[in-house]
């Protein structure tokens, strides 16, 4: 085994994230508790109807039971998620058609899953996942999350002012930022764009606290064990050695024991940190920092440690990241584990099932980080207010105030989306039923989506043989919103560019950059701008909130040159559509007609630039069942294949089929049965084998026409049966289905990948 690969499941102890609001009483649940628990849970699941007819009621010892080493994890834990059985389900996989073919590539190839297991990245993930994988956060994990993103937003902020002053920089010396402009020392950064840099650092360490990080793996083979467990400890020696090979002694072994078990691996000392501080030349120091700075860096340090150690509990490989040999706690009674948290309650419908993963988090994880979009949000405000506060001071820049009120606005906007994500406790459960099935409820509230909203254009997705059906409602305030974000990101970097390239700089390929962003300010800037404004403003003022895609395999072959008659007859291609319904027709009428004139205006301006005219195409249009079309007409047309808009006073259609969007605004008309809300995706794969079968059939027949290189044929003949078997041994899957939905206030999601 190759040891360097075994820090990777240290790392991986953000990873699921999900689950569920901590309460504190433990008592056993009522039968009609049990009963409105299950009637909640599977009210609108995807694919799991009738997966529970009669009360559950499950004890806190057979829950524990069946989550293995949960039952020694401590109650008080803020997260917690287990992967189980993975060797189990990878040797059914590998009894499926599918898993089947995989091997037979792989004997083909000369290797197998031996070989494969030989490779020391793939070994560490087969031995950690192959029986039991869990990770847990204990308390304080969810401020822990707050604060490593608040010391992201802080460290971007002077990233932001650091750049603000190369800019003020370039424009005052015209040449880039280097260390000829430092000669001084770090002073001029350190008292200017990175003022307060350290000082916010040493506050961020005083203030956090590290909470206990639990991870572990069952590894029932003793041999096997040991060899993990050892390579888990050295590669905590090799993190402890890092700071060593750049002279800082900080690290040192540590041993301890909880219960019977010997824990082993490093301990990464403050207090050697500020020893060395303290051995600093203070005229070194000086040159580059406040003396201050470096003396509140040693109070936050003083005292902290950090603690990576493993050990042996049963056939457990347990590893623990935290701050104090304390934190580590496991607990002997059932009671007191995690098992008898009330959130584990949603899990127990499942708990017959052949479970792969069960996960929860509580709502203060959540608080800490509620959504990716969200620290996406705030970090770009950061970066942006740290930009703003730099450029306010600069001295060559000239007059900076509408730079300065565009950058303020992109804080304002990034700080209103963000405000919009809130998180809850949050629980998700992947089990092995016809497939693969997931339930996950909680988490983030997807501001992005309109969740009260019935769908109505669910009728599109009736023709039994639609391939691909997506179907949601959009949060038309929150994309109003983003809209306007965007556009302010682009309209200041534009007059970012405008300013630097005007800089007098002696930097290669600088002349370029202003002969370019010239050309397209005179030529471009106006006609993008007006295109932006009508698709960003008119367009999506006149398109309705709900949207969909659809894809068929129904498409007919334009007559294209070259190709077998049989082929161009028989043969199927997709057909695409893109589907919102409207809210205001004349809005779309004055988008196009926007758009229209931007580009003709841009067409003529590339026109006059090279010599040569280039005419703006007039689409033609058709209608049908006050359906109306346009289109460019292109070589090798057709009714079924033209890319083309269709708009009626309900519908907007851009599709790649003028007889789909027709047929599409058909089926509509059918009108809407179903409650559904949210967002909804199906994908038919029984459909695409079956076209992919036909078409391969159809191509083996004409192949003398196709395949007319004797290298080619030779390749095509060779490769035929591996071909036939792929495709044989795609067709157990049968379907992909996913639902995201409010119920009881929290998102719900349900998905289900289904085999035959």
């Amino acid at each position: 085994m190759n040891h360097k690969y075994m820090w990777i499941p240290i790392v991986a102890s953000a990873a699921a994230l999900t689950s569920c609001k901590e309460k504190t009483t433990t008592q056993q649940p009522s039968e009609e508790g049990n009963q409105n628990i299950v009637e909640s849970l599977t009210a609108g699941t995807v694919g799991v109807a009738d997966l529970i007819k009669k009360p559950v009621v499950i004890s806190i010892e057979d829950r524990a039971a069946k989550l293995g080493f949960a039952s020694r994890i401590p109650k008080n834990v803020t997260s917690y998620s287990s992967v189980m059985n993975g060797r189990q389900a990878f040797d059914k996989f590998l009894k499926t058609k599918l898993g089947a073919h995989v091997m037979e590539r792989l004997a083909e190839s000369g290797k197998s899953i031996d070989d494969l297991s030989s490779n020391a990245e793939l070994e560490t993930i087969i031995t950690s996942y192959s029986e039991e994988y869990f990770s847990a956060y204990g308390p304080g994990g969810g401020e822990a999350m707050g604060q490593a993103v608040e010391l992201y937003e802080s460290i971007l902020y002077y990233a932001g002012s650091l750049g603000g002053y190369a800019t003020d920089v370039v424009a005052e010396k015209g040449a880039s930022l280097s260390p000829a402009h430092l000669q001084q020392g770090l002073l001029p950064l350190t008292q200017g764009p990175l003022e307060g840099f350290l000082a916010d650092i040493s506050k961020a360490l005083g203030e956090a606290e590290i909470p206990a990080v639990y991870q572990g793996a069952k590894v029932s083979d003793e041999a096997m064990r040991t060899e993990f467990l050892v390579a888990t400890q050295e590669s905590y020696t090799a993190v402890g050695n890092v700071p060593s090979m750049m002279g800082l002694n900080i690290s040192e072994p540590i041993e301890f024991k909880k219960g019977d078990a010997d824990f082993s691996g490093i301990k990464i000392s403050g207090d050697k940190f500020v020893e060395v501080l303290k051995g600093l030349d203070p005229t070194t120091i000086e040159s580059f920092v406040d003396p201050k700075d470096i003396e509140d860096l040693k109070k936050a340090l003083a005292g902290k440690e950090l603690i990576m150690a493993a050990g042996v509990i049963d056939d457990y490989v347990i590893s623990f990241t935290g701050g104090s040999v304390d934190d580590l706690v496991f607990v002997d009674r059932v009671e007191d584990s995690v098992c008898a948290r009330d959130e584990l309650k949603s899990f127990d419908p499942y708990l017959d099932k052949d479970l792969l993963l069960v996960s929860f988090s509580s709502e203060e994880i959540l608080e800490g980080v509620t959504a990716v979009e969200s620290v996406g949000y705030r970090l770009v405000s950061a970066l942006t207010k740290g930009f703003k506060n730099s450029i306010e001071n600069a001295s060559s820049l000239g007059d900076t105030q509408d730079m300065e009120a565009l950058l303020g606005s992109v804080i304002d906007q990034g700080d209103a989306l963000a405000g919009l994500f809130e998180g809850s406790e949050q629980n998700t459960v992947v089990y092995i039923e016809d497939g693969l099935k997931l339930e996950s409820y909680g988490g983030s509230n997807l501001p992005s989506y309109d969740f009260t909203a019935t769908h109505s254009l669910a009728p599109l997705a009736n023709a039994e043989d639609t391939l691909f059906f997506a179907n949601w409602t959009s949060n038309k305030e929150y994309n109003t919103l983003v809209s306007e974000y965007v556009d302010s990101l682009f309209e200041t970097g534009y007059m970012l560019a405008g300013r630097i390239s005007a800089f007098d700089i002696k930097v290669d390929n600088f002349q370029s950059f202003q002969l370019g962003y010239g050309m397209f300010d005179q030529t471009a800037r106006a006609e993008i701008t007006e295109l932006s404004g009508a698709l960003r403003g008119d367009l999506a003022q006149g398109l309705g909130a709900e949207s969909a895609i659809v894809i068929d395999l129904n498409g007919t072959l334009p007559k294209v040159p070259d190709v077998p008659e049989a082929i161009l007859a028989d043969g199927k291609m997709p057909r695409v559509a893109f589907v919102s319904t409207v809210d205001d027709r004349a809005k779309l009428q004055s988008a196009w007609q926007r758009t229209n004139a931007s580009i003709e205006s841009i067409l003529k301006k590339a026109g006059s630039m090279t010599g040569k005219e280039i005419p703006m195409q007039v689409p033609m249009s058709s209608e049908k069942n006050e359906l109306k079309t346009w289109f460019i007409p292109i070589p090798f047309q057709s009714d079924d294949f033209v890319p083309s808009v269709s708009v009626s006073d309900e519908l907007f259609f851009a599709s790649t089929s003028k007889t789909f969007s027709e047929g599409l605004a058909e089926q509509f008309k059918q009108g809407s049965k179903t409650e559904r809300k949210g967002a909804w995706i199906n994908v038919n794969f029984a459909q695409l084998h079956q076209y992919v079968q036909d078409t391969y059939s159809l191509m083996d027949a004409n192949a003398d026409e196709l395949i007319t290189s004797d290298s080619a044929r030779e390749d095509y003949e060779a490769n035929k049966e591996t071909l036939k078997s792929t495709l044989d041994a795609l067709s157990e899957v049968d379907s992909f289905t996913s639902h995201i939905r409010k119920e009881n206030g929290q998102v719900r999601i349900s998905a289900h990948l289904k085999a035959k």
